[in-house]
């Protein structure tokens, strides 16, 4: 009780004094008003969970009579201190109810929450546009206050501590919903047209490491304003918007005019229906140019925070930088931005480490789905749409630039495709991802990001004249399956709401399936059919004519052939065998699951077979007592050469990455990440035939042999460790079968590795175009023992980071 008391005490002491209004209606600051503001604040640090304080405030209702035109009133620089305590206090107050209460055990909560909501309400109801305009002015001002002679804007802790207050309570703003059921954009339209947008661009420009809190506030911030609208719909509006055909509407409401008073609600639904679409439709052309100019102005700058290897990682898994960096890089067309621009965020380091960080989040949601952790896999498929969206759109910026810009591609564009066009991984990725995606669990949304990655990816390489077609014929012969044709037709689905690139991708891959692989009875499948005959009915729909064509083609093909073969839905070839998958062993006896197979491909669903006396574990044991190169030679016996030829590369591929010699070759993404953080590398299984043979129990026992992790419940995939040595590495890969050393990616003698040695600063890897003047992601480690905090600058190859790393690793 005493303790209520003295709170009670002291707040109605500085409340008392913060200000007053006038004769002419003008809210006059006191003298003792920071004071005062100061004093509330420390109260509210100190209250318990049943929030004694912030009723107190509630209940005096301070926020809309004292705070909020304090607001309005802090209209110069002597006001500054003034100002950034009462938004200490305004962001305080507002924050969410269920974060202020979780620890609450009153009996009395549900009373405090009506509390504080009413309290929420009531100023979001109050802050209107002249407290939007004070706030915006607000947040110029110190801008101003902190820029250099160069036009550099050097914030002070507590400056940037002021700004990540205002973001936070118009974040906290945004949360409040007065009517649930309808969406307002009042707020988001006078923020604004009061310029907030040139605010956070200007902060964005010149956005700092440093700043880490203020600029994930930024992200935060622009994610709300822009919910609801999608990169198509804003890019519709955006030519008339760069003609300056935005127009200046009066404001829909006033300080004096409320909308949610007695006489608003009394409007009729028609018209209230009518202002909240005009309201829209303004916010729409606000958000087109705000859009356009991150993208002009804000992008490139966004290097900056990727400055470092930890930042790189942290922010592929931050949602909100990853929102906004796929939802900017959108908008590369209508800003007419040059490729030397937004080089960095489209280097093909950047695309390594999107990708490194897909397979680990996709190996995270599939193991929380199989152990039903709802939470974990709900995270987890968040991030990995946001990186397939990342990526996709990093494509498309690339592919714009290859067909927009030629005279760009001897600048470092084309080098940028050759690397990627050498990261096998990336391709295989979206194999792999699209190959084990759930039609009954997996968003449709993540589908598209996937399907229309590929494709952009694909079209990319098709324009690269060093490309090899062998290469890309050799990707789409893996997705040749009835299933994978099932799942782009489960995309295709929804052809109604696709934009033409949506639709497109999934008829390019349906095009190469028919004239490339020459199997177009793959597409001959009931369902596809069916979505045929609906896109028929259709008008308008978004598909070339190309595609029609190929439709009609279809269809008079499953016409010739109703006539010529009734088993039209199977596979037209005679060749029929059947494919051992498991055995199940129960006692003494054993029996078979197998699937019927033509030309190696799956036809037909599992068959089981009868229960039979078997001599399995006598073959189990047999197979434990073989040595490694019985194992080896039993394995090549059964055709799982190119398996064991695959976990060889890839051994040989850590030895290269672990070893100190010239790297002159392209590693893979999830390869060298693993290595440079000190973490075991994944053997993954890209292609089923891969998948099904590492389950095999001679691989699980060659794999226990040799020492790596094999699969179980805590691991998706096999794992190479990772404190094995570049020795370790490399003797292991010789058991595997006999080596070309011609091929090596580094000098041996007499079959063995030579000492290491250090190459010279001009040995960089043929990735991204380099040049001293410019900042570049692909970066210098200093020289740091792999296990250490990785620290970089921006102006060397990622490669040199390698070979220091190691150097430095030897001297220790």
């Amino acid at each position: 009780m005493e303790h209520y008391v003295m709170f009670g005490g002291g707040i109605n002491s500085a409340t008392s004094n913060l200000g007053y209004v006038d004769d002419s209606g003008k809210y006059v600051i006191s003298e003792d008003c920071t004071e005062c503001l100061e004093e509330i604040y420390d109260c509210l640090l100190q209250e318990n969970s049943v929030r004694f304080v912030r009723r107190q405030l509630a209940l005096k209702k301070v926020a809309t009579t004292d705070l909020i035109p304090i607001l309005e009133s802090c209209d110069d620089e002597e006001y500054m201190e003034t100002f950034a305590v009462n938004i200490k206090i305004m962001m305080s107050l507002t924050f969410p109810n269920n974060l202020i209460l979780a620890s609450c055990q009153s009996a009395e909560k549900q009373v405090i929450t009506s509390v504080l909501a009413r309290m929420h309400h009531e100023i979001k109801a109050r802050f209107k546009v002249a407290s939007i305009k004070a706030l915006v002015d607000n947040m110029s001002m110190i801008i101003e206050h902190c820029k250099s002679s160069t036009d550099e804007v050097l914030l002070t802790p507590e400056h940037q501590t002021t700004l990540h207050n205002c973001i936070r309570f118009l974040l906290n703003l945004f949360s409040i919903q007065i009517n649930p059921s309808s969406k307002d954009y009042y707020l988001h339209v006078q923020l604004l047209k009061h310029h907030l947008d040139e605010v956070l661009i200007e902060l964005l420009k010149n956005t700092k490491p440093s700043w880490n809190d203020l600029l994930k506030s930024i992200l935060q911030l622009n994610c709300l304003l822009f919910t609801g609208f999608t990169a198509p719909n804003l890019a519709e509006v955006i030519p008339s918007v760069l003609e300056g055909k935005v127009e200046e509407k009066a404001d829909h409401f006033t300080c004096c005019q409320q909308p949610n008073t007695a006489n608003d609600r009394k409007r009729n639904h028609k018209g209230e229906c009518q202002s909240v679409s005009s309201e829209k439709q303004e916010l729409r052309k606000l958000l087109a140019k705000y859009a356009v100019d991150l993208n002009r102005v804000a992008l490139p700058k966004l290097a900056v925070v990727l400055n470092d290897y930890e930042s790189i990682r942290t922010n592929m898994k931050n949602i909100c930088f990853l929102w906004n960096f796929g939802f900017i890089l959108s908008f590369t067309e209508q800003s007419s931005v040059a490729y030397a621009d937004i080089r960095h965020m489209l280097s093909s380091t950047l695309v390594g480490c999107c990708v490194m960080e897909m397979m680990y989040s996709w190996e995270c949601y599939q193991l929380a789905k199989e152990k039903k952790d709802t939470s974990t896999s709900n995270i987890n498929s968040k991030i990995l749409y946001l990186l397939a969206a990342v990526l996709n759109k990093m494509f498309t910026n690339l592919l714009y630039f290859m067909k927009k810009c030629p005279d760009e591609i001897d600048g470092g564009l084309e080098q940028t495709v050759d690397s990627l066009a050498s990261m096998t991984e990336v391709v295989d990725m979206y194999l792999l991802m699209i190959r084990k995606f759930d039609i009954n669990v997996d968003s449709k949304s993540y589908l598209k990001e996937l399907i229309v990655g590929n494709n952009q990816l694909l079209t990319l390489f098709s324009l690269d004249e060093s490309n090899p077609n062998t290469r890309i014929l050799e990707h789409l012969h893996r997705f040749a399956t009835k299933e994978m044709m099932i799942i782009y037709n489960f995309m295709l689905n929804d052809f109604k709401t696709h934009t033409l690139i949506e639709n497109e991708s999934v008829f390019n891959m349906f095009y190469h399936i028919t004239a490339d692989i020459t199997k177009p009875h793959l597409l001959l499948q009931i369902p596809i059919l069916s979505t045929f005959s609906e896109i028929y009915g259709e008008e308008n729909v978004a598909i070339s004519s190309e595609s029609s064509d190929l439709i009609d083609y279809l269809v008079g093909l499953f016409g010739l052939s109703c006539q010529e073969n009734p088993d039209v839905f199977l596979y037209p070839e005679t060749k029929k065998t059947k494919m051992v998958i498991s055995r199940e062993t129960k006692g003494g006896l054993q029996r078979e699951i197998v699937k019927e197979v033509r030309d190696g491909r799956d036809i037909g669903g599992l068959i089981i077979g009868d229960w039979e006396d078997t001599d399995e574990e006598e073959d189990i044991s047999s197979l434990e007592k073989m040595s490694t190169s019985e194992l080896v030679s039993y394995l090549e016996s059964n055709g799982m050469r190119p398996q064991l030829t695959k976990l060889q590369n890839l051994l040989l591929e850590i030895c290269y990455i672990k070893l100190n010699c010239p790297k002159d070759s392209v590693c893979q993404a999830t390869t060298l990440f693993s290595v440079l953080e000190n973490k075991s590398v994944p053997f993954i299984c890209y292609s089923e035939e891969l998948e099904e043979a590492v389950k095999t129990p001679a691989f699980v026992n060659l794999g226990q042999k040799l020492g790596v992790h094999v699969t179980d419940s805590s691991r998706y995939f096999t794992l190479i460790p990772n404190f094995w040595t570049a020795q370790m590495c490399f003797d292991t890969a010789k058991k595997l079968g006999d080596l070309d050393y011609s091929k090596l990616q580094f000098e041996t003698q007499n079959n063995q590795l030579l000492p290491e040695q250090l190459v010279g600063d001009e040995t960089r890897l043929p990735d991204d175009e380099y040049d001293e003047g410019n900042a570049s992601l692909d970066c210098d480690l200093k020289q740091l023992s792999i296990t250490e905090k990785f620290s970089m600058t921006i102006s060397n190859s990622l490669w040199m980071r390698l070979v220091k790393m190691q150097s430095s690793q030897q001297d220790a």
